[in-house]
């Protein structure tokens, strides 16, 4: 199903992520493989009824080391600009709306109405940097990210999100793409108490990507994602595919470590596995029945990991995928992991018109 929201230049949002390493560091080696989510012959499903979501920016002087920029007011998101009036930023402005729009429909999280980290003294608003060139984006991540800026700089198209705060620069319309994917991330940081595993969190992201500019409205759809099919074509026809049971167990930092030519097959392969799981009423219960736990900081326990354990696990990079991955698959979605492969490479190739 598809989600409508209107493109008025006076709309605006923006989108921040990362609590931890598991967010900060899959975002920044995440971002090289994010693709846009078009096609040229796109249609709205005459079944979806629209939905506008607009909402007015407030716009203030905005001073900074090195000049002078903007700031971006509005119910949600502050963002902080160099860019002056130009398509990127007053697009980007209700694009972002409509993706958070987009978000409480693929999560079903609406009561998240308040970020979990604004009873932390959060402000309500999270923040998102929006540079008009490479080299300003560059000196901000230095200087926030300190020791892990060599990572992050690494990161070559749109940006990254760290420690709350979304850090991009203007690379087009392309910028979008980044700002959906990283938005799914910054949605989920604010949301839920407890982190995701990865290939939930990863798959729900890529479910962001796929959407439609028409006439002033932007209609998303997780299915309209021409890349990620295009390369879970060649996942599959030149035999690179991952089971499912390594797929729960990685991390985007193991994927860039065994596949630096193909790390886009990791997010195709987590777009068709998200897809398949919020199709089958059995698992997209399952699938919600996680979100609301996580959300209420109940994972760990109904996973059967004691607390101590847990805290063990919430900082260390690999066994957190490697441990809580397979669990809470196979406590959530399916126990028997044989079967699930079998129907989901046959959904993969099915969605990949090789059958």
């Amino acid at each position: 199903m598809s989600f409508v929201a209107s493109m008025r230049p006076e709309s605006a949002c923006a989108l921040s992520s990362g609590r931890s390493w598991k967010r900060s560091l899959l975002a920044a080696l995440a971002l090289a493989f994010v693709v846009a989510g078009c096609t040229q012959d796109f249609k709205p499903a005459a079944s979806t009824p629209p939905a506008v979501a607009s909402t007015p920016v407030r716009t203030e002087s905005w001073a900074r080391n090195g000049g002078a920029g903007y700031k971006l007011i509005t119910d949600h998101y502050t963002v902080f600009t160099t860019l002056g009036p130009s398509s990127t930023r007053d697009g980007l402005n209700g694009f972002l709306e409509a993706a958070r729009a987009n978000y409480l429909k693929l999560t079903g999280l609406e009561g998240a109405a308040q970020p979990a980290s604004a009873t932390h003294g959060v402000e309500k608003r999270l923040v998102v940097y929006l540079f008009a060139s490479r080299e300003e984006w560059a000196s901000l991540t230095e200087q926030i990210t300190g020791g892990a800026s060599d990572t992050y700089l690494k990161v070559q198209r749109g940006g990254y999100c760290y420690a709350g705060t979304c850090v991009f620069w203007d690379i087009g319309p392309s910028t979008y793409s980044v700002a959906a994917h990283e938005g799914m991330h910054q949605f989920l940081y604010h949301s839920l108490r407890q982190t995701l595993p990865v290939w939930a969190e990863e798959g729900l992201a890529v479910q962001s990507e796929g959407y439609q500019m028409r006439n002033g409205l932007v209609y998303f759809d997780a299915r309209d994602n021409g890349s990620r099919m295009m390369t879970l074509r060649q996942v599959m026809l030149q035999d690179r595919w991952r089971p499912a049971d390594r797929l729960l167990a990685m991390s985007a930092s193991d994927n860039v470590q065994e596949s630096a030519l193909y790390g886009a097959d990791y997010y195709s392969q987590l777009w068709a596995m998200l897809l398949l799981i919020r199709q089958d009423p059995q698992y997209a219960a399952g699938l919600a029945r996680m979100l609301n736990d996580a959300a209420a900081g109940r994972l760990g326990e109904a996973l059967g990991i004691d607390g101590q354990a847990w805290a063990r696990l919430q900082h260390n990079p690999q066994a957190y995928p490697a441990v809580v991955g397979p669990r809470a698959f196979a406590h959530y979605i399916d126990p028997n992991l044989p079967a699930f492969e079998a129907r989901y490479r046959a959904f993969a190739t099915e969605l990949a018109k090789l059958k």
